[in-house]
């Protein structure tokens, strides 16, 4: 069975429009049920709330490219929040993000 070539848009060349082809009611109505699932799922995908991604310390170390000794001096600063479960620190991977952009410089 030979391989259908497919253009750059994704199409093959007998899905592609040309001049003298006609698109029918039924081919719009299958467009239109198309683009209202999508516009759906999007919406759908708006609606929930993100699901907080916490990371460990070796993870925030390897991120940041810090030593654990300057995570240590950043969280007596108080400079980002964490919990502790019994020895396991974690960091919201969110407020890592707000730290970095509350501290952005530009240099000139």
């Amino acid at each position: 069975m030979m391989k259908k070539e497919q253009s750059a848009a994704g199409f093959s060349a007998e899905q592609r429009l040309t001049t003298n082809q006609i698109v029918t009611v039924a081919d719009l109505e299958i467009l239109k049920h198309e683009i209202i699932g999508a516009v759906a799922q999007l919406l759908d995908n708006l609606g929930r709330p993100k699901e907080k991604v916490w990371l460990k310390s070796y993870q925030v170390l390897k991120l940041l490219g810090i030593s654990p000794n300057k995570l240590q001096d950043i969280r007596d600063k108080g400079l980002m929040p964490f919990t502790k479960i019994g020895g396991v620190f974690y960091y919201d991977q969110e407020e890592i993000n707000r730290m970095l952009e509350s501290h952005k410089q530009v240099t000139r």
